[in-house]
């Protein structure tokens, strides 16, 4: 895996973090502007509970992908090596 591609995997994930963290700000918090619908508030509610209650399975898959995209990083560069000393 090049370089490249690494940084190109590692925005991807940054982004897709940073979107479900400000949709959780915004569901924790969605209650306190007024005009919004009851229906949506227990929506974002209930959106809010089940993520907060599967943050930790959530962070064990994501640091699982990310030793995974490191693994296969160091066995691209091993592999350049060896064929670098050729």
């Amino acid at each position: 895996m090049t370089r490249t591609s690494v940084n190109r995997t590692l925005i991807r994930l940054y982004w897709i973090l940073g979107i479900v963290l400000l949709l959780l700000l915004a569901a924790k918090f969605i209650d306190d502007f007024p005009g919004v619908p009851s229906q949506i508030v227990s929506i974002a509610s209930q959106m809010y509970e089940f993520v907060r209650d599967m943050s930790l399975l959530i962070a064990t898959g994501g640091v699982a992908y990310l030793s995974n995209i490191f693994q296969k990083r160091s066995k691209f560069v091993e592999s350049l090596e060896e064929e670098w000393r050729n």
